[in-house]
């Protein structure tokens, strides 16, 4: 028991360093998935983030951002395919605390990907900045009465922590993408000032243009 609490310790000690650390969105559900896996008995975890809503659209979507155990291809047809399995992980993203599976609860995409008995224990914690849902990050064994109010405050302080680095790398995504545009839009107000022809000009516009808005290819036609 000792052992296992260091174990706990040292994780969610790992995840909470991710909050300052430089690294990739993909990486960054890697690591929290990793530590999730090392603490917490599970067959299959998962990371799933809300998207924004589409036009149209009243509410945000999940998306599975990162999943350990199951194959995600399966894990992702059921979620689509499957309005129980939607239902539970909405109703899990606005709870205030983990749910934890009842024998008789719906059976969640991980659940139903994996192919487990109707009474296996899975375990949602929505993952929240403030009042803002990011979220979920779930976890699921094949066997009944895994998971107890203990593995719930654990996989809490996952979220929580998870939560915020998710947050922060965003933010820093962000900032990162500002500075780059206000980069390109200073070469091309410098450009616009300083060419001393039209063919000069269109040269560095059609260079820059796609850099700036992120196609392949860029060209002018002149009437």
């Amino acid at each position: 028991s000792e052992v296992w609490r260091r174990q706990v310790a040292d994780s969610i000690r790992e995840i909470a360093g991710l909050v300052s650390a430089n690294v990739a969105l993909p990486d960054l559900l890697e690591r929290i998935l990793n530590e999730v896996d090392r603490s917490l008995p599970c067959d299959a975890a998962a990371i799933w983030l809300v998207v924004p809503p589409k036009e149209g659209d009243t509410i945000p979507a999940l998306m599975l951002a990162a999943v350990h155990g199951a194959p995600a291809e399966k894990v992702w047809e059921v979620f689509q395919n499957n309005p129980t399995a939607r239902e539970y992980l909405k109703e899990a993203l606005n709870a205030r605390s983990p749910l934890i599976r009842k024998p008789d609860d719906p059976i969640g995409p991980l659940g139903q990907a994996m192919e487990f008995p109707a009474d296996y224990s899975s375990l949602a914690a929505p993952l929240r900045a403030g009042d803002e849902p990011l979220g979920l990050l779930t976890l699921v064994h094949r066997m009944p009465g895994k998971y107890g109010s203990e593995a719930g405050l654990i996989t809490m302080t996952f979220a929580n922590h998870a939560a915020v680095a998710i947050q922060n790398n965003r933010l820093f995504t962000a900032s990162q993408e500002q500075a780059w545009i206000s980069t390109i839009l200073l070469q091309i107000a410098e450009a616009t000032q300083g060419t001393q022809n039209i063919e000069e000009l269109l040269d560095i516009m059609a260079r820059l243009t796609p850099m700036l808005v992120g196609v392949r290819k860029c060209a002018f036609f002149v009437w």
